[in-house]
């Protein structure tokens, strides 16, 4: 079994019980909610995922909310998980850097090209378009190094989980000074 990377002891916080709602369907219904609440996904995990249809979903999201969603994508952790959906484990980071650069084309190319390691598309058209257009703002969910390069150099935010307080500093630091690859 995979062991959990956000806690000192390798098992995740989270009881076993408690609801994982997909992340994109649970988003879906409070489109109506009052005043400017902003919506995001805490995190998808992108390359378990088709990027033409997360594209899709998020700027149907994004339209449903008036401009107020942001996708949080993380690369993931589990590689059970991985394997029970077929998708290799290694390599996820890679897959998740170019889903979202194939998702970034596919939000503002109409019709859209894409040629990849990972995923390929010609001349496709994707509906609707999001209202932030192709920079629809995407936070990287992680603590790891590469999850805060990620952040800083594709993203435009960053979610941090179980971040100890003490840490923070450090974190934000490594963000704005976007050379995250030497925090520790």
């Amino acid at each position: 079994m995979s062991r959990y990377p956000y806690s000192a002891d390798g098992r995740i916080a989270v009881p076993a019980n408690a609801d994982w709602l997909d992340p994109l369907l649970a988003l879906s219904l409070p489109r109506q909610s009052p005043g400017r609440i902003e919506l995001a996904t805490g995190v998808l995990l992108l390359p378990e995922h088709n990027p033409v249809v997360v594209a899709i979903q998020a700027a149907t999201l994004d339209v449903l909310s008036v401009g107020r969603f942001s996708p949080g994508i993380g690369a993931g952790w589990s590689a059970e998980e991985f394997a029970a959906l077929g998708v290799p484990f290694a390599g996820r980071g890679r897959r998740t850097d170019e889903y979202l650069t194939a998702m970034r084309i596919l939000w503002g190319d109409d019709p859209a090209s894409f040629i990849g390691e990972f995923s390929r598309f010609d001349a496709i058209r994707a509906a609707p378009k999001p209202l932030h257009g192709a920079r629809l703002p995407v936070l990287i969910g992680g603590n790891s190094n590469i999850a805060l390069r990620r952040a800083a150099t594709l993203a435009e935010g960053w979610y941090g989980f179980n971040v100890p307080v003490t840490d923070i500093p450090e974190r934000i630091t490594a963000l704005v000074s976007r050379d995250p690859v030497h925090v520790t």
